[in-house]
């Protein structure tokens, strides 16, 4: 069973998944279906905001390094930020529905993104600073990492299906400002805990239900090395705001256009992602993250085919279909992100300066978020709508093919894996090599 601080974390990261998908999935639908915003406005505002949350992530990863790489003061962070997260969300709600303030929704959005940062280089940084000396052990944590995240999805999703069903406006503040206070509830808390355990019962050893303990001898690796493996996962984590983040944003207004189509259905992606988890685990450990990257890249790009050949929108007899073909395409996006954290999670444990490298890395995923956000606003349009399922399967199979050539040229994981049998993993330090990025 994993420990105290492998469970807080899980917890923490799915407290600020339920933020990070608020902010990514219902608050396009709630500015554009909700307040009847210009989609092009809204569009350039989210994009703005992640272009600062590019800049932060890069700023905060450089500037703060030093201390980032204390888990006192990393889990102290995103504690603030989870307060700060909180409160700028609450005003965001309120300029839409109260002042219905241009200005305000800017600026909330512009504090959301500003208090996020802090909440995610925080809590991200702290799964390759705090000793995990087995690479099983830490794929574990992130696969309960992407687990927790893809729960929160759902839930957000099942939520935003609610609202984007037409008729369900009476009591949509009420309802939205409970779902908000609930939300912030849980963040903080959870939140609270990782900073506790961060600050007194950090882990000795190896963390996660899904491997057995076993030691492991890392092989440094070069400065080279890790700059390669950096900008070949830069460019796969930019080019996926085309696959499950695109879809998750154009579903809600699929919903609004096609009114018999069911709520739950948008549920079936993070559900899929997240029951596959430990199918995932076992086979990245087989075969290694590349090959389990582009087996990911392939059975989506399956499912997505036949995504591609149903009606749009979907006709009720295609309602059961879609729901499998979504379920599917969660399935195999589960072991995508996992193969390419596992990575980049690993390539990071073994840097110097990892703050520095997870700022880098989430910057540039920023950007690819922002860029498609500006894409999402064009292609809505004034009609409302949002692109068709075929738009999407195209754009998201070309995505998936870029990911999927990245894969493969992605170098070693940065630990080469040498099993030592009678070493006690207590007596591994955590790894840092002489290189830096």
């Amino acid at each position: 069973m994993a420990d105290d601080w492998a469970r807080a974390y899980v917890c923490a990261h799915f407290g600020k998944s339920l933020f990070w998908y608020m902010g990514e999935v219902f608050l396009t639908f709630f500015l554009i279906g909700m307040l009847d915003i210009d989609p092009v406005h809204i569009s350039t505002y989210l994009a703005l905001g992640l272009g600062l949350s590019a800049i932060l992530d890069l700023a905060i990863g450089r500037l703060c390094q030093t201390w980032l790489h204390q888990p006192r003061f990393a889990g102290r962070i995103q504690s603030i930020g989870a307060l700060g997260c909180a409160a700028s969300f609450g005003a965001i709600l309120v300029s839409g529905y109260v002042t219905h303030a241009p200005a305000g929704i800017v600026a909330g959005i512009l504090m959301f993104r500003i208090a996020f940062e802090l909440y995610d280089v925080g809590q991200e940084t702290l799964l390759s600073i705090v000793p995990t000396p087995d690479p099983g052990r830490r794929r574990g944590i992130v696969g309960l990492r992407l687990a927790g995240s893809a729960i929160a999805s759902m839930l957000i999703s099942v939520m935003t299906g609610y609202f984007a069903t037409p008729g369900r406006n009476t009591g949509a503040a009420l309802h939205l400002a409970a779902i908000a206070i609930a939300i912030s509830t849980t963040a903080i808390l959870t939140a609270l805990v990782l900073e506790r355990r961060s600050t007194t019962h950090p882990p000795r050893g190896p963390s996660s239900p899904w491997s057995p303990p076993t030691a492991v001898a890392p092989t440094p690796q070069s400065p080279a090395h890790l700059r390669q493996a950096l900008s070949i996962q830069c460019i796969a984590i930019f080019v996926s705001a085309w696959t499950a983040p695109y879809f998750v944003r154009i579903f809600p207004f699929i919903l609004h256009a096609a009114p018999a189509l069911p709520s739950w259905i948008l549920a079936c992606l993070p559900l899929g992602a997240t029951i596959s988890q430990p199918l995932w685990h076992r086979m990245i450990g087989r075969v290694g993250e590349a090959k389990g990257i582009v087996t990911g890249c392939a059975a989506s790009c399956g499912a997505l085919a036949g995504m591609a050949l149903l009606a749009d929108p979907p006709r009720h007899d295609d309602y059961a279909v879609l729901a499998v073909l979504i379920f599917l395409l969660g399935v195999a996006n589960g072991g995508v992100a996992l193969g390419l954290w596992t990575h980049f999670v690993e390539t990071a444990a073994a840097a110097r300066h990892t703050s520095r490298y997870y700022g880098t890395f989430m910057a540039v995923s920023k950007v690819g978020l922002a860029a498609m956000s500006i894409l999402l606003g064009e292609q809505i349009g004034t009609d409302g709508r949002g692109p068709s399922l075929p738009v999407f399967c195209l754009t998201a199979t070309c995505a998936l093919l870029a990911i999927g050539a990245c894969a493969l040229l992605l170098p070693r994981a940065a630990t080469d894996r040498t099993i030592a049998q009678d070493t006690d993993p207590r007596d591994i330090a955590p790894r840092r090599t002489s290189g830096h990025l």
